[in-house]
């Protein structure tokens, strides 16, 4: 499980920079499959910030498919802290 902080504003996932889901996908290029266009209904996020805990609460499973990735152990990302950017591609990506 990884600390996740996601710059991906459009994601229907993403709640002031924390991942609503409990687990992601990480394609073979470290880009966020778990990715959905969030809809024009801007209701949902304007409770948001009380419904859901803070960013440091919020623990994510990654399963990543980026077998080049220093932190990818047997399929899952095994870094303490992982930051998606804006665009959906996880930027903890370190190169073994």
């Amino acid at each position: 499980m990884s600390k996740l902080k996601c710059e991906e504003k459009t994601c229907k996932h993403n709640c002031y920079s924390t991942c609503k889901k409990q687990s992601i996908v990480l394609d073979d290029d470290a880009v966020c499959c778990s990715y959905q266009k969030q809809s024009e209904d801007k209701t949902e996020m304007e409770f948001a910030s009380e419904r859901f805990p803070e960013y440091n609460d919020v623990e994510t499973a990654i399963n990543c498919n980026e077998q080049t990735c220093y932190y990818n152990k047997e399929c899952f990302c095994k870094a303490p802290e992982v930051k998606i950017d804006s665009d959906a591609w996880c930027a903890t990506y370190r190169r073994k």
